[in-house]
């Protein structure tokens, strides 16, 4: 793939809901993970602010990851696709923790709580 993109000054290991790697998570194939690994921290930098682009390939990521252009980079897709799993990991299922304390739950059953009254 042929682009002026900076490589990352270190590995780009994901987020920490990818702790077995990215190439083992099951959402990315090997060359993505292998291009995430590469260029990970520099499209991390560029799509937050902390780095500023070096070029007009750069320039052009951040236009099309804000939503300024339409995305024709492959690295732009990638990084879609990395964000939308993290959103889509984050996504919980379960109780709530402001559920019920045992002792107002005890309290609304008390509540519900009759008596047999028909019994013969």
């Amino acid at each position: 793939m042929e682009t002026m993109i900076r490589t990352g000054q270190k590995p780009f290991f994901g987020d920490p809901m990818f702790s077995r790697g990215l190439s083992r998570c099951g959402y990315f194939t090997v060359k993505e993970a292998k291009l995430l690994e590469e260029y990970g921290d520099t499209l991390q930098g560029l799509s937050s602010g902390t780095l500023m682009a070096a070029n007009d390939d750069e320039a052009r990521f951040v236009k099309e990851i804000h939503g300024v252009g339409t995305a024709t980079s492959p690295l732009v897709a990638l990084w879609q696709k990395y964000v939308a799993a993290i959103r889509n990991s984050r996504t919980s299922i379960g109780f709530r923790s402001s559920a019920l304390s045992a002792s107002d739950f005890q309290a609304s059953l008390a509540d519900d709580y009759e008596p047999y009254s028909n019994v013969v």
